[in-house]
């Protein structure tokens, strides 16, 4: 992410919570605040957004943020001028998911830096698990001395490659092209690492664009929602959880949430035990089927 570059994952609107006088909410507005002595300043709307109907969330990202900054967010139709309640604002990098756990376990010696680290190693383990987003990623065709080349980098991304296809001028699907070892036996060949794609004979027309197709890890607690929400919230817990019990001191009474009763060794492990069975049961069930992968020649 690059710097003063904040990602944004407002929850779209439930279709029970539509405006009361008629019609849908179609837009997302985005406030921003600064951050002042730990609470937020005077909030300005900084964009909007259309909401995205193919989620349960929207993506948005703030050129201009910084790790500091507060947002909060509106539903409206502009066309009909109406518009909702603000969300509760939240700080740059925070999710429900880590408010949820944080408000359970209020230890003041665990870090925002701390659950950060924690959240990323869960997103890592989610994809390990087969918690993953299919996602897309346009690769662009060049030319050298008017000859099109014919090696690419995939996006970046995307951590398993399962299809390239073709788009017309309009984004529409046209053709989805063949893995094979040479330009005879197919359109395209991946490298030994799935990580570079050789596109045989492509074309340089601009009506013509080439997109893969693949796999993709969620880059942020505040992408998960419903099932996967809980699932991270369980995830989360395991950390601390193996934090307390390698730290070998202050022990919490955190099940029964007292922060100040010392709990057993041997509860905090049957603790870890009890949430990974939970973890794990939630897997088997949320998990993705596993494409048909193009394998390398």
């Amino acid at each position: 992410m690059a710097a003063g570059q904040v990602e944004l994952y407002p929850q779209n609107p439930p279709r029970n919570q539509q405006p009361a006088g008629g019609g849908v909410y179609t837009t997302i507005r985005i406030e921003r605040a600064a951050d002042v002595a730990g609470a937020p300043g005077a909030f300005a709307e900084i964009g909007t957004v259309p909401i995205d109907t193919g989620e349960e969330w929207t993506y948005y990202l703030d050129q201009n943020g910084d790790s500091t900054a507060w947002y909060q967010y509106r539903y409206s139709n502009l066309a009909n001028n109406i518009q909702s309640a603000y969300a509760n604002y939240i700080q740059a990098g925070d999710s429900v998911v880590r408010q949820s756990v944080r408000s359970e376990i209020p230890d003041l010696d665990i870090t925002v830096a701390m659950w950060d680290r924690w959240g990323r190693e869960v997103m890592i383990d989610l994809f390990v698990e087969g918690i993953w987003k299919p996602d897309e990623g346009q690769i662009v065709i060049t030319s050298t001395a008017n000859v099109p080349d014919e090696s690419y980098a995939l996006p970046s991304h995307l951590r398993d490659l399962i299809a390239i296809e073709t788009r017309d001028s309009s984004g529409r699907h046209s053709a989805t092209l063949e893995v094979g070892p040479s330009r005879d036996e197919g359109d395209y060949q991946l490298g030994p690492t799935n990580r570079r794609v050789r596109i045989f004979d492509p074309s340089t027309s601009t009506s013509t664009t080439y997109w893969a197709i693949g796999k993709a890890q969620y880059r942020n607690l505040g992408e998960l929602t419903d099932d996967f929400f809980t699932l991270a919230m369980h995830m989360l817990l395991v950390k601390y959880a193996m934090f307390r019990q390698h730290q070998r001191l202050n022990w919490k009474k955190f099940i029964t949430f007292d922060p100040t009763t010392d709990i057993l060794p041997r509860d905090l492990a049957g603790f870890i035990q009890q949430e990974k069975i939970e973890v794990a049961t939630r897997v088997s069930r949320l998990a993705l089927p596993e494409p048909p992968l193009p394998l390398p020649y």
